[in-house]
């Protein structure tokens, strides 16, 4: 039998009563914790030569400001080239009913900031320009997984004769996948890793 609490003493019951925005900030924090760290494709890539060793850093910034979302600098390069990454952008993941979305934002002239989070730091929002229609939605999938992609067609790209651009991710404790493909209008795939996506595997800190 289900038991339910009976309220005699309403402020006695606000304070014992299971505190369920709590409990989702414990679900975003979560989230937030296993995207975090540096990450590496490297071990994919010995296996399977049609992927590169790649590089993916995932730095928090502006912490402390909400307790309903983070932010993350991003750079992807390739592992034997981390100096000059070829992706620098900005995330901001925060949930959305039942759903944790993931915003794309670009830096201008991104080059200046490679490696430097105390610069990244002083950037504010207002220096930042959404990729409209690239947010990936993701939805939690037991306790240790969150799964989602791009909307169909919304995120535009003109990357070598593509139209659009989607995105598949998973994102574990110490595991992100992900799968970045360019299509043209009619749907056919231009650019990005065709078996499937990228496992990037968190790499130990020194």
């Amino acid at each position: 039998m289900r038991k339910t609490l009976i309220c005699l003493f309403p402020m006695l019951c606000l304070l014992i009563a299971p505190n369920y925005s709590m409990g989702q900030s414990k679900e975003l924090s979560k989230l937030l914790k296993f995207m975090e760290g540096e990450f590496s494709s490297a071990k994919q890539s010995k296996n399977d030569s049609d992927y590169y060793s790649i590089y993916l850093g995932m730095h928090r910034i502006w912490e402390g400001q909400s307790n309903n979302e983070g932010w993350f600098y991003v750079e992807q390069s390739l592992m034997s080239n981390r100096e000059k990454p070829y992706r620098q952008r900005i995330y901001h993941v925060y949930k959305k009913g039942d759903m944790y979305l993931s915003d794309i934002y670009l830096i201008d002239d991104p080059l200046e900031y490679v490696g430097n989070i105390e610069k990244i730091q002083k950037l504010t929002r207002s220096d930042l320009t959404l990729k409209e229609g690239c947010t990936v939605y993701l939805k939690k999938e037991g306790r240790k997984l969150y799964k989602g992609e791009t909307k169909e067609n919304t995120c535009s790209s003109t990357l070598r004769g593509a139209s659009y651009a989607t995105s598949e991710v998973q994102i574990k404790p110490r595991m992100i996948y992900s799968w970045d493909k360019g299509l043209d209008e009619d749907g056919k795939q231009v650019w990005g890793a065709e078996k499937g996506g990228y496992i990037f595997k968190k790499m130990r800190k020194k």
